[in-house]
Formats: C-alpha cells, sequence, structure tokens
C-alpha cells in the first residue's frame, strides 16, 4: 500500500469510527473528502476482488456493478 492509500484508509476509518460510536453533536454527519478517499482506495478493492474470496457472499448483479464503477472510476 502507498501512503496516500494509508491515509486515505485511516480516514474511512475514522469516519466509520466516528459513525459507529456516534453521540449526538448536531444534526449533521461530515462527509467532505470521502470521494478523494475512495478514489484512493479503488485499487485495493480491486486487489482485494481479484482475491476471489472477499465479495464471494454478493448477489451476483451487486459484484457486477460494484466492479463495474470500480473499473471506470480507477
Amino acid at each position: 500500500m502507498t501512503d496516500d492509500q494509508i491515509d486515505a484508509l485511516n480516514k474511512l476509518n475514522s469516519f466509520r469510527r466516528d459513525f459507529t460510536h456516534f453521540s449526538p453533536k448536531g444534526w449533521s454527519i461530515e462527509t467532505s473528502g470521502t470521494t478523494s478517499i475512495v478514489k484512493t482506495l479503488l485499487p485495493i478493492i480491486r486487489e482485494i476482488e481479484e482475491g476471489g474470496w472477499a465479495f464471494r457472499h454478493m448477489e451476483s448483479d451487486d459484484k457486477i456493478e460494484m466492479l463495474e464503477l470500480v473499473r471506470k472510476h480507477s
């Protein structure tokens, strides 16, 4: 993984952690930067899929759609 990918993964995990352990702070959820984070992580998602194990329980149509989006944006 590149340094940029590690940073993006850490930021995404921070969003997830804040959402999972949500304590009311207001009426909005901060998601700025999410698009660039996901684009940075697309090569990793592709590698995970190529391993053939991680997405094995996804419905075929959902998996096809996900892979098309990954290929389109990476």
